[in-house]
């Protein structure tokens, strides 16, 4: 049973803590953009343009595009 234990494996981890660190503020800044919204309001959208809206009592963001007719389209969406 000996064997299986290795008090050494403490003295490896905390020499790849930094990478470790390193690695998961890499993944968190990847899905920021979950958390942000680049408009403010569907209202904010210009003709044929598109944003992502990130309503705090939704949950998960919406992609809206406003096409050449002044009409407005919304996509919730889903992180797989």
């Amino acid at each position: 049973m000996s064997a299986l234990y290795n008090p050494s494996c403490l003295a490896s981890i905390t020499k790849a803590l930094p990478s470790m660190l390193k690695h998961d503020f890499q993944i968190d800044a990847q899905y920021k953009w979950y958390l942000q919204s680049n408009i403010r309001d569907i209202e904010d959208l210009c003709i044929g343009a598109g944003g992502v809206l990130n309503d705090i009592a939704s949950a998960s963001p919406v992609a809206v595009y406003g096409d050449k007719d002044g009409n407005t389209h919304q996509i919730e969406c889903y992180m797989s």
